[in-house]
């Protein structure tokens, strides 16, 4: 069984009808093996689980639009659950200027926001939302779309057409559907607008309030990280209630021929890495090997993968088809990246036709150098570097460099994409924004990416593959035991591999994400 444990949890009667739930749990994920990069090595991860639930007091009048996705009882025995709604975020052990939260953390900033969630509900400009005896006004039509232009529009960066117009739609039809004739169905209208308003005024209290850390200073440090995980938990549990995949929710298709890499951490015995990397390679052929500044023996780490890979799976056809990354975690020096590139060329030349893209060989922040002079040498040094791969058919990305879109111009001239994770970003909006400012301002491709997490978290994250170059690296939920994970169904992987002449053949298609279309929300299914 998973290992849940509540945190903390709130509810509120958000109407005479309406209730919300409000809860936090630790989420304990034991991995398949040691998961080692470049500044550490765990067997275990406490992440966070949010857990948001909408119950009706009284019997629910089913309609074509919304109707219960679950009608089990729940104390007290009239009390309906109409929808729920989950998120995940994966706290790494911390790393300054990286991987800022722990559990600790989410926790400071989720009571914070249970709290502006109470006082909001109870202001007269929300309840002038949710009032059962007065018609829409155009009052209320201004300030749901006032609301919605203040969640979406502002925070996703884009066009007011551009993402959640579905959600956008829906709301307007809410003060039409309200003028009803007789008794069913205006107590019909009436739930689906309270129904249906309670995800927004849930997502303005997590938009537009101050948050502080445990010490009272504003916009803790952890604060993207906090908002990932209850935002995505809202945006679940809102595309649920419309009956919608989240990425048709968002306003983008489902990934097609996108693929998801598998990561073959770092370990002191590199038959453990092989072990680990043949797991991976049941699911997709791609990989991304986790290396440190220890040169010597990424060169083997390598030779040791890529003879694995020709002599037990056989390799035929284009061998570019299949991509191979490596991560050094902000481990190398500029010295260092062209050192690994020659030594390949010269060591193992059969690499380079595998070799897609390295990974954040710089340091995660080049504010140590503090010398203009100094900081110009370095860039230059890292701008060849870029040059040197760029010439082999290499793409350097940024990960931990790389939280928001704010931190684009100063990597930017030595990388060609970034990979974009959930949890740095502050969740599926600042994604998207990350996203089309990187393309349309810098050019730059778009990776998705993923911290150790269960399939909830990994599942969310595929619904963004679509806006990449290739796809990304979405493999958190096998690096953890199926006995840890919470949640079934979501994402699967393609399985393009056959028995060929006594060798495993690996076919185009294989590893690449398939989102069902026919489950709602991110499309997992708890079970607890």
């Amino acid at each position: 069984m998973p290992s849940l444990i509540p945190a903390f949890s709130c509810s509120f009667d958000v109407t005479k009808n309406l209730q919300i739930t409000l809860q936090l749990l630790e989420y304990h994920l034991e991995l398949r093996s040691a998961f080692g990069t470049s500044h550490s090595s765990t067997t275990h991860r406490k992440n966070a689980l949010i857990k948001i639930s909408i119950h009706y007091d009284h019997e629910i009048i089913i309609n074509n639009n919304y109707s219960a996705t679950s009608q089990q009882s729940l104390p007290p025995s009239s009390s309906l659950l109409l929808f729920e709604g989950f998120g995940e975020c994966g706290l790494p052990p911390k790393k300054p200027n990286c991987y800022l939260a722990d559990f600790d953390d989410i926790k400071c900033y989720f009571e914070q926001y249970c709290k502006h969630v109470e006082r909001d509900i109870k202001s007269d400009k929300i309840q002038t939302l949710f009032n059962l005896d007065s018609k829409f006004t155009q009052e209320k039509d201004h300030l749901l779309s006032q609301m919605f232009d203040e969640c979406f529009t502002e925070t996703c960066g884009g066009s007011q057409d551009q993402y959640f117009s579905t959600l956008k739609q829906e709301l307007s039809k809410l003060s039409t559907a309200t003028h009803c004739e007789d008794v069913a169905s205006t107590t019909c209208a009436t739930q689906r607008t309270e129904v249906l308003v309670t995800p927004l005024v849930l997502l303005h209290a997590l938009d537009k309030n101050e948050y502080v850390d445990q010490y009272g200073k504003p916009h803790p440090e952890f604060e993207h990280c906090a908002q990932c995980v209850i935002e995505m938990a809202i945006l679940d549990l809102w595309s649920k209630i419309v009956s919608k995949p989240l990425h048709a929710v968002i306003g983008i298709p489902a990934p097609v021929g996108k693929f998801s890499f598998y990561t073959a951490a770092l370990n002191e015995d590199i038959q453990e890495i092989v072990k680990t990397a043949k797991l991976g390679l049941s699911k997709t052929k791609h990989l991304k090997i986790k290396l440190d500044s220890n040169i010597d023996k990424g060169i083997l780490i390598v030779k040791t993968l890529l003879d694995t890979y020709e002599k037990e799976y056989g390799v035929s056809g284009d061998m570019t088809a299949t991509k191979w990354s490596i991560d050094a975690n902000a481990a190398w020096t500029p010295e260092l990246s062209i050192e690994f590139l020659h030594r390949v060329k010269k060591e193992v030349p059969c690499f380079i036709p595998y070799f897609y893209m390295l990974e954040q060989p710089f340091p995660i922040s080049l504010d140590s150098y503090t010398d203009h002079d100094e900081l110009s040498i370095i860039k230059n040094k890292w701008i060849q570097v870029k040059q040197e791969y760029e010439n082999e058919g290499i793409l350097i990305f940024a990960d931990e460099s790389v939280n928001t879109f704010e931190n684009i111009p100063v990597i930017c001239p030595f990388i060609h994409g970034i990979n974009i994770k959930l949890e740095k970003a502050g969740g599926i909006r600042g994604a998207l924004k990350t996203a089309r400012i990187a393309q349309s301002q810098y050019h730059l491709k778009l990776w998705f990416g993923c911290m150790v997490s269960s399939r909830l978290s990994c599942t969310c994250s595929s619904h963004l593959m679509a806006l990449s170059e290739i796809g990304g690296d979405l493999d958190g939920d096998l690096l953890v035991t199926e006995s840890s994970q919470a949640f079934e169904n979501g994402f699967t992987w393609r399985n393009d591999m056959t028995l060929n002449t006594g060798s495993m053949y690996i076919g185009p298609q294989h590893g690449e994400i398939i989102l069902q279309s026919n489950q709602m929300g991110i499309g997992v299914e708890r079970k607890f």
